[in-house]
Formats: structure tokens, C-alpha cells, sequence
């Protein structure tokens, strides 16, 4: 009795044409052989599951067909027929994880240095190579920069950036993508067509979307959802088979976020994840995908108020995503997180926030003009009017949101009202900082002019604080001098009579 393949294995791509989602890597590869310009080396990047290995085999294939080399391998000659089956002599397939060391790579080298036994030439294929041994890179260089002209390498990884650069520089690099969804759902369901499998597009959408993009998790998944509903495939089958939260218990648990209520929300989450034993990474993940498909429709039809919202469901989760993997509770470390979220103040609408801004912009406005009215009606000579002080408060905000520097000197100055306009002068400044302020002159007339107001500067400085001449008479003795330049940087920091010391 034969032994019963999987899925996955049965419908591996023979050829290149049965490769689907990277076409980018197809047509490059079929060019190449066809104008016979092969490389020494390849490497294949990209997640698992996307057909890295199968696309090093039928390469192997193309290379060694009994009609080639071809890019269209005929997949029924020995040569063939034995790539398949792994069985190939030249062609030698080896897993880094397993074989990482500098004595593998260096029976590698001895054998790289042998003639092809059957075929035209000797394919190395080296799964997951970013785990090779710095000194097992460091062995392979040269061969890999110089090998014979009967050997091909194809090296296949995860995690392209832990290989070292003298490596990925000596390799034509290919970029494998995850597959869409749409891509993913054609495939399973010519594989339940010509299985005789009974399906429901929607719960081959949910295989799709659980596999994310790596097609030999989805045809795993089809066969796990196989054996549990018996060859008739439904959404709530796969959603129990592969332990999927449904797409209704997410709505209705997002539901219960939105309107902050909790007793729904931890009804949700116990019943439809923790009672049932699904895992938890797996549904914050699932909540992340829905969440962010929303998210990308509100913002694409205008409807900012919502997707401000759900950014903030979304930017949550996704910093629980990487937590809840290590957590040794990471139920509990959800339900903390639910009861956070529906405690939080209740989010405000941004055109409601919009609307009252604007509408304080037009209060201010309307106040400036009632403002002028008065200043007008009250004319030279006249008292001070009692919108003074708003004015003068109103100056002081306008000068600190421009210049906080220049604000705080305008609060030591005296800031008064006469003959009907704002007056400054130095009040409590010292005859530098005064001079700092009035550099700055046509700042403060700016910001008054914004606000309907008229300013004069008054000149009179009070003298300088006699401190400042003991300093200065201080820094003109011959011992100071000295003692000063003796020390960097040494400055006078106060100077007090011989009696107060």
C-alpha cells in the first residue's frame, strides 16, 4: 500500500508555469536559460511556505532535463522524474539549520571539485542558509566566488540580513512575496475541485487570511479542515478546525470597545477565545486584521472621526501582539487591557472638536472688533477703558506662543495704558536686558498690530545695579586679573566688602 502524501507535497509546482505569485523570479530565470546566461549563484529571500525550495527544484529541473537546459523542463524523462523524488545524484539538497558547520561546508568543497555523475551540472540547494556558522561562511567564499563552471548554488532563507555581505554579494538575489489573498483562494479551490471537495468561497477566504500569504500554510490548513468536516468545507467549520475567532464575534467585540462597554467586551473574549482553548496570540492577531481592514476603508471614504478611533484600537493591540506571545497569562493580560480601554474617557468626535474651535476663533474675532470700537470711542485724554487688562493679557499670550525669551522680558517691564495706547517701558529690566527687548521691537508691534493695538516704547532705564560697577572695578584689579586668567572659564560671580564675608 502506497503511503498517502499530504496536500502540500502532491501539489507542489513541477514546472514554472505551476509557480504562481512570482512571476518577477518566472520570467528572469526562463530568460537567463534561454539566452544561456546562468548564474553561479542564486539566492531565494522571502517568508515561509512561498515556494522557495520548489522554485530551487525546477531550476535543478530546467538545468538537467534530458531536452534542456530549458526553461520548460519536461518533467517525464529520469532526470526529472528523479529531481522530483529527491533522489538525483547531482543534485544535493541540504538543511543549514541542521548542517551549520565549517566540517560540512568543507566536504561540500571537496565534492563541488567532482564532475556532474548524470546530469550537466552539480545544483547545490541549501535550505535556511542564514544559519550557517560565521566560519562556515567564511569556507564557502571562495568556492563561491570561483566555482567550477559545472556547479550552480541555490541558496534559500528566511532572513537574508543575517547572511554576511561578502556572501549576498557574490549571489543574483530574488525577492519571493507572500501571496494575496485572492491568489491563495484560486489555488484551493482548483485543489478542492480536483480533490472533489465540497467548499464555500468564504471559508476558503478564512483559510487564506489565517495562512497570511504563505500558500504551504494554507494547503495545510485545507487539509486539516478536510479531515475535520469530512470533504465539505463551511466558514464555521474552518473557524472551529483551525480555532479562528468569527469575523461576527470580532465585530461585536470592536462594538463593545467603540461604546466603552465592558461586561460585553469580557463576555466575548472568555466565551469565544478562552472557554473554547483557542490561542490568544492568535486572536489579537485576527482582531489586528480586522481592525485594520476598517480602519484603511474609513480613512479611504472620508470618515476621520471613526478611523481616529479605531488607530487607537489598533496601535493598542498591536504593542499586546508582541506581549502576549511571551506572557505566562496572556488571557489575563488582555482582559487587563479590555478593562483599560472601555475605562478610558469617551473619545471626541474631531469635526464636533473642529466646530468648536472654529467657533472660539469667532468668538475672539468678534471680541478684537468690540475691542476697536471702544479703544475709538474713548479717544486721547480719556480714562483708562476697562477692556485694558484683557488687552494686555491677550499681548502677553500672543508674544510668549511667538517668543517665550522675548515674553519673560516683557513681564519685567511696565506694561501701562496711556493716551489711549499700550505703553512699555523698562520697569524692573537693567539696561541690557531692556536693549535684548528692544531688538526685538518689531516682534511685540506685530503681535499688537494682530490684535488691533497700538504700543510705544518709553526709553527711560533706571541705572544699572552698583553690583555691577564693584564687578566690573573688581575685574580691573591686577590680582583678580591674574587669579582669572590662571583658570578657564573663571568668571566673577558676586563681589561683598571685607566686613561681609
Amino acid at each position: 500500500m502506497s503511503r498517502y502524501q499530504v496536500i502540500a507535497r502532491r501539489w507542489r509546482p513541477k514546472s514554472f508555469n505551476e509557480v504562481v505569485g512570482q512571476r518577477h523570479v518566472v520570467n528572469t530565470l526562463k530568460s537567463a536559460i534561454e539566452r544561456g546566461k546562468i548564474a553561479h549563484a542564486y539566492l531565494f529571500s522571502g517568508p515561509r511556505g512561498v515556494g522557495k525550495t520548489s522554485m530551487a527544484r525546477i531550476l535543478a529541473k530546467a538545468l538537467n532535463c534530458e531536452k534542456g537546459p530549458t526553461p520548460e523542463p519536461c518533467c517525464e524523462c529520469e532526470n526529472c522524474r528523479e529531481i522530483e523524488r529527491g533522489i538525483f545524484v547531482d543534485v544535493i539538497e541540504m538543511d543549514a539549520a541542521s548542517n551549520r558547520g565549517i566540517d560540512e561546508i568543507r566536504e561540500l568543497r571537496e565534492s563541488v571539485r567532482y564532475a556532474p555523475t548524470k546530469g550537466r551540472y552539480k545544483v547545490y540547494i541549501i535550505d535556511e542558509v542564514h544559519m550557517l556558522t560565521e566560519q562556515a561562511f567564511n569556507a564557502l567564499l571562495k568556492t563561491l566566488e570561483e566555482p567550477p563552471s559545472h556547479v550552480v548554488f541555490v541558496f534559500a532563507t528566511t532572513e537574508y540580513r543575517k547572511i554576511p555581505q561578502t556572501i549576498l554579494s557574490r549571489c543574483i538575489r530574488f525577492d519571493f512575496k507572500p501571496l494575496t489573498e485572492d491568489e491563495a483562494v484560486e489555488i484551493l479551490s482548483n485543489i478542492c475541485d480536483a480533490e472533489g471537495v465540497e467548499y464555500e468561497e468564504a471559508a476558503l477566504r478564512a483559510i487564506a487570511r489565517a495562512a497570511s500569504g504563505s500558500l504551504r500554510d494554507a494547503e495545510m490548513f485545507l487539509e486539516q479542515v478536510i479531515a475535520y468536516t469530512g470533504g465539505k468545507i463551511k466558514g464555521d467549520a474552518v473557524y472551529e478546525a483551525l480555532g479562528l475567532v468569527e469575523e461576527e464575534a470580532l465585530e461585536n467585540f470592536l462594538k463593545a470597545l467603540v461604546e466603552r462597554d465592558v461586561e460585553p467586551a469580557l463576555h466575548i473574549f472568555h466565551k469565544r477565545v478562552v472557554e473554547r482553548g483557542y490561542d490568544v496570540a492568535g486572536f489579537v492577531q485576527s482582531l489586528l486584521e480586522f481592525i485594520g481592514e476598517r480602519l484603511k476603508k474609513q480613512a479611504l471614504s472620508g470618515d476621520t472621526a471613526d478611523a481616529v478611533k479605531l488607530y487607537t484600537f489598533f496601535k493598542t493591540f498591536l504593542e499586546l501582539s508582541e506581549k502576549v506571545k511571551r506572557h505566562p497569562f496572556p488571557d489575563m493580560l488582555v482582559e487587563a487591557e479590555i478593562i483599560r480601554l472601555t475605562a478610558l474617557p469617551p473619545l471626541e468626535d474631531i469635526k464636533v472638536l473642529l466646530d468648536v474651535l472654529e467657533g472660539k476663533a469667532r468668538s475672539v474675532s468678534s471680541s478684537f472688533e468690540k475691542k476697536e470700537e471702544k479703544r475709538e470711542a474713548v479717544g486721547e485724554g480719556r480714562a483708562k477703558p476697562a477692556s485694558y487688562g484683557a488687552d494686555a493679557d491677550a499681548l502677553a499670550d500672543a508674544v510668549s506662543r511667538r517668543d517665550k525669551p522675548l515674553s519673560l522680558l516683557l513681564k519685567e517691564a511696565d506694561v501701562r495704558f496711556k493716551d489711549g495706547a499700550v505703553v512699555i517701558s523698562p520697569g524692573k529690566l537693567g539696561e541690557v536686558s531692556w536693549g535684548k527687548l528692544r531688538e526685538k521691537e518689531d516682534v511685540i508691534k506685530e503681535q499688537a498690530d494682530a490684535l488691533g493695538l497700538d504700543v510705544k516704547f518709553e526709553n527711560s532705564v533706571k541705572k544699572a545695579p552698583v553690583v555691577r560697577n564693584i564687578r566690573e572695578e573688581a575685574a580691573e584689579n591686577p590680582v583678580v586679573r591674574e587669579i582669572l586668567s590662571v583658570f578657564d572659564n573663571a568668571l566673577i560671580v558676586d563681589v561683598k566688602k571685607r566686613g561681609e564675608i
